[in-house]
């Protein structure tokens, strides 16, 4: 799901930030909102469990994520729902009645949603939001627009949005999860002021495959489940009939 460094997320949630002009519904890989690469200042132990997270993520290529996320004092609990492969993607987000829906192939990508998930999640415009009806919009590869989708939104932003930057003191702990023995990272850092906490629970035994992640910062907590890591995904376009081009909504 990736920046240079990690954005709360409270601002332009995660999978509800635009690219360049395309309103990108967010990025499940950015939308879990960190990035990094081994911290170099902590124990061997917890550098060689972050390398090795990383590796293991990758090697996988797929993986479904369910996002939750709620802030205090907003009504309901915005849901970010998809399946995330190296060069493919299939994502949901919903808050209350607003929903949107998101695509990504090798070819094109492609949104659609209700006017409310039209204007909320992927910013348009009343007049584009007319434009839009009942069809998915593409935008095809090659546009600056579906390069940044694509690279929000597919599997090689993962380890840098799940992974504590270089920066960050880890400390690791252990602990059982619905009987399961597992291994917690856990990290503190500050952006802009904000304090962010964050865990993330892996196995203790076989590929330290990511289980769960929390995120906190106030007034915002959300919640990450991944599962389904290597499984097949296969997304495919709408069909022809449904779809208008990108520059049709915004000319």
């Amino acid at each position: 799901m990736v920046r240079t460094r990690r954005s709360p997320p409270g601002r332009a949630p995660k999978a509800l930030r635009r690219a360049g002009t395309f309103a990108v519904a967010g990025g499940l890989a950015l939308a879990l909102t960190a990035c990094g690469a081994p911290p170099a200042h902590n124990s061997p132990a917890e550098t060689a469990l972050v390398k090795a997270i990383r590796q293991a993520v990758l090697a996988k290529g797929t993986v479904r994520v369910v996002i939750h996320r709620h802030q205090k004092g907003k009504n309901g609990v915005e849901i970010l729902a998809g399946d995330i492969g190296s060069k493919s993607a299939d994502e949901s987000i919903t808050h209350l009645s607003a929903t949107a829906s998101i695509r990504i192939t090798p070819t094109a990508a492609y949104f659609t949603g209700n006017p409310s998930g039209l204007k909320t999640f992927l910013g348009l415009t009343d007049k584009e939001v007319g434009r839009v009806g009942h069809h998915w919009v593409e935008d095809k590869a090659g546009s600056k627009q579906y390069k940044q989708l694509f690279q929000a939104d597919t599997m090689s932003s993962l380890p840098d949005s799940l992974l504590p930057t270089s920066s960050d003191a880890v400390k690791m702990t252990s602990s059982t999860v619905g009987g399961v023995k597992v291994k917690v990272l856990s990290w503190t850092e500050s952006v802009s002021g904000q304090k962010i906490s964050e865990q993330l629970v892996v196995p203790a035994s076989g590929p330290p495959l990511p289980l769960s992640e929390n995120t906190n910062v106030k007034p915002i907590n959300q919640t990450t489940a991944f599962s389904a890591w290597g499984e097949h995904l296969h997304v495919v376009a709408p069909p022809a009939a449904d779809v208008i081009a990108y520059s049709q909504v915004t000319g």
